[in-house]
């Protein structure tokens, strides 16, 4: 018994002081906290996907390292992320599961790409794994494609199947939206980004940033408290979907979300907007030029609304500092 304790002991993943991270070699890091009732779980799964990669997935407690983890903008637990030269990957999967989190180990340590022989096969994996979200690449070489899609390594989940012609599908909640551009970063990166997001996302202070780099931003800005403002949500978030799919004038330059007044992080977003009650939900839309424009009632006129701002029709205000 006291040899099992011992092998046990050895295996428990160590916690790591920031400066001690070789940032020349790529790693994966969970962030935690003591104040997280599901860090403790999450952690001894992580253990697990540690030991088959040695040396590789790090573990850093931000109750002992605030610095670092504010720094890294670690605003929940458990969060992990992986860092290699100027890139950040972070997890987004909804659940902290072993299985989950090796396949993240794997996109990040491995290819960017899951060789799959045919069509047939790859659809019958889907199926049997219930996988929501994913991409099918055909290409003639998948070095190519790991050259052209690097960008996304760790961000998204890639099949590849040889093929004569490239083509790009994706696959999303029961919805498949094919990529009708050049084969060149510069089209597939909003193409990509636009895909792997929720077209209603939940904003928080990251993911409001990344999404500013391709799109305008489109916000529905509510109470959760308000039972009145669940309608108008339900028709935004139908809008959003709707853009999307079509990938329609409005679809091509927005991205959605929404932000809940009564849980949100981004309230200064607000303030700077003049947004101080929220009595009736507001549309808010940002830009990455740090302006804006809003809108309040007339629901049923949001697309001309959109329209106006993205084709300069109706103008933007700066965000007051």
């Amino acid at each position: 018994m006291n040899l099992l304790l011992l092998s046990l002991c050895a295996a428990r993943l160590q916690e790591t002081a920031p400066d001690s991270i070789d940032k020349s070699k790529q790693s994966a890091i969970l962030f935690i906290s003591g104040e997280c009732p599901t860090c403790a779980q999450v952690r001894r799964d992580y253990e697990s996907v540690a030991a088959k990669y040695p040396g590789k997935l790090i573990l850093v407690n931000c109750d002992s390292h605030k610095n670092y983890c504010a720094s890294n903008k670690i605003l929940t637990f458990p969060t992990i992320q992986s860092y290699y030269k100027d890139q950040v990957f972070t997890y987004m999967e909804e659940e902290y599961s072993e299985q989950s989190m090796t396949r993240f180990a794997e996109v990040i340590f491995g290819s960017i790409f899951i060789e799959v022989p045919n069509k047939e096969t790859f659809h019958l994996a889907m199926e049997h794994n219930k996988i929501q979200q994913y991409f099918i690449y055909y290409g003639p070489s998948k070095t190519d494609g790991d050259e052209l899609f690097s960008v996304f390594k760790g961000k998204m989940r890639v099949y590849f199947v040889l093929s004569d012609q490239q083509r790009l599908i994706a696959f999303r909640f029961n919805m498949t939206v094919v990529f009708k551009g050049e084969f060149v970063r510069e089209q597939l990166t909003p193409f990509v980004y636009q895909q792997m997001e929720n077209p209603f996302t939940k904003l928080n202070a990251e993911n409001l940033q990344q999404l500013l780099q391709y799109n305008i931003l489109c916000v529905f800005v509510h109470n959760s408290s308000v039972a009145s403002h669940k309608a108008e949500g339900k028709w935004v978030k139908k809008l959003a979907y709707y853009h999307q799919e079509q990938q329609s004038f409005i679809g091509k330059w927005y991205n959605f979300g929404h932000i809940d007044v009564a849980k949100t992080d981004l309230k200064q977003i607000l303030q700077l907007a003049k947004i101080k009650q929220v009595e009736q939900p507001y549309i808010l839309v940002l830009n990455n030029k740090n302006q804006y424009a809003k809108m309040i009632n007339n629901f049923d006129e949001i697309e001309t609304f959109l329209e106006g701002v993205a084709d300069g029709t109706l103008p933007m205000d700066k965000l007051s500092k």
